[in-house]
């Protein structure tokens, strides 16, 4: 799983430009565009969760790479989510 999380990191980070680094512990936000389109990234601190409505995004993965359910009510963990408009 570590080298498949790996992997999914860097083919979604290669290419894209990162802005508007956000923190409001425990949720941490980073924005990203690639190649025409654009999202968002979510993670928390270690132990910590934190509800996030991400019923306005279009996809969304997880570190694996696997599809995670867009909601208005997700909780977003320490590994990282990775959601497209």
């Amino acid at each position: 799983p570590a080298g498949i999380a790996h992997r999914t990191v860097a083919n979604l980070l290669t290419g894209a430009q990162l802005y508007r680094f956000r923190q409001r512990p425990p949720l941490y936000t980073v924005d990203w565009t690639k190649a025409g389109g654009r999202g968002r990234i979510f993670w928390c601190d270690d132990d910590e969760t934190q509800t996030v409505d991400l019923s306005g995004y279009s996809s969304g993965t997880d570190v694996l790479g696997d599809p995670i359910t867009l909601s208005a009510a997700y909780e977003v963990g320490m590994s990282p989510v990775f959601c497209a408009r």
